[in-house]
């Protein structure tokens, strides 16, 4: 798989010179940023699962084919992320399934990443 590389300018409008202000102004960039960068990153997942061919359907063998997208929402470290990701659709039987969620290592109606549920475990302490 390739890399994924992005360039971004953080532009900070001194309306204030409080130190207060200005980090949490830093930090509510920041995670725009790192959201970007996620979404870019699940992009160039999804598009390197789909090059390959796509198999059959694992519930019947028929045949899968590309059916829309569909919106998702996943509460992740980073912070909320809602992105769109294809759906396949057994012509056969009418599974469907969605590669990207296969590609991550999500199942069905998982709404946190495996971070967010640790974190009040005490998995996570440091802040990102």
């Amino acid at each position: 798989m390739k890399d994924v590389r992005m360039s971004f300018a953080v532009t900070v409008a001194l309306q204030q010179t409080d130190v207060h202000w200005l980090e949490a102004d830093l930090l509510r960039q920041r995670q725009a940023i790192f959201l970007a960068v996620f979404r870019q990153v699940l992009t160039a997942i999804e598009a390197a699962v789909l090059l390959a061919p796509l198999g059959p359907c694992p519930a019947c063998g028929g045949r899968q084919v590309q059916n829309g997208r569909v919106p998702r929402r996943l509460e992740t470290l980073l912070g909320r992320l809602q992105f769109e990701r294809v759906r396949l659709r057994c012509q056969q039987c009418g599974r469907e399934s969605f590669p990207l969620d296969g590609a991550l290592g999500l199942e069905a109606r998982t709404q946190q990443t495996l971070g967010v549920r640790e974190r009040p475990l005490g998995g996570h302490r440091g802040q990102l």
